[in-house]
């Protein structure tokens, strides 16, 4: 798998990958125009080369997957992202939260422009409805595994599904909806990401 922004892909790289094909492409997209690229990178160049790193990849079958962190400077493009995904016929997948980072082009970190939990869970909500938008309507959908809360999958027809899970063992131990363990998996987990590897340290017994 190869993670990049796109802007530094040649014909001579996409080639590469045609000879050495990794699983998938993860490409960065930042906003729908080259003003969005200029307010959330300072690289106004940067959205053609994006556009055309994708287009270069696709002409060659190379698996690719669009990523969007999405801010207050890129959220107004939203819906356009979404198209540009739709023209190239790759996924695409948003999300709006964002780790602290320790700097940004020597900005501190507490002038970071971030979403507040408030605003970035309406702009889930924003996601998912331009994302059903062009849905199939015969069919159910999945919305999130509590890892990528944004992505959404299917449709998939009713027979395909084959359990709602309202108990589960883990460890030997049973939890269901009303336990702790269970919000802990289902709500605050997802947000601990950070710390994943230290708690898997402690050796809890769940």
């Amino acid at each position: 798998m190869l993670n990049t922004n796109g802007t530094l892909l040649t014909e001579e790289c996409a080639e590469l990958l045609l000879k050495y094909p990794p699983r998938k492409v993860n490409i960065s997209l930042y906003g729908a125009s080259a003003a969005t690229y200029r307010d959330v990178c300072g690289y106004e160049e940067g959205f053609e080369k994006v556009l055309h790193a994708i287009q270069l990849l696709k002409e060659r079958s190379v698996p690719v997957k669009l990523n969007c962190s999405l801010t207050p400077l890129n959220y107004h493009d939203l819906e356009k992202m979404h198209c540009i995904a739709d023209k190239f016929d790759v996924p695409f997948q948003v999300t709006p939260y964002m780790f602290p980072p320790v700097r940004k082009n020597g900005m501190e970190t507490d002038k970071f422009v971030r979403f507040d939990p408030e605003d970035a869970a309406r702009m889930i909500i924003e996601n998912a409805r331009i994302s059903f938008r062009d849905k199939k309507q015969d069919g159910y959908y999945f919305v999130g595994d509590n890892q990528n809360i944004c992505d959404i999958e299917g449709p998939i027809r009713r027979e395909q599904i084959c359990a709602v899970v309202y108990k589960a063992r883990r460890h030997g131990i049973e939890i269901q909806e009303k336990d702790f363990i269970w919000r802990l998996f289902s709500r605050e987990w997802r947000w601990a990401i950070r710390w994943r590897r230290q708690i898997k340290r402690w050796k809890l017994p769940w």
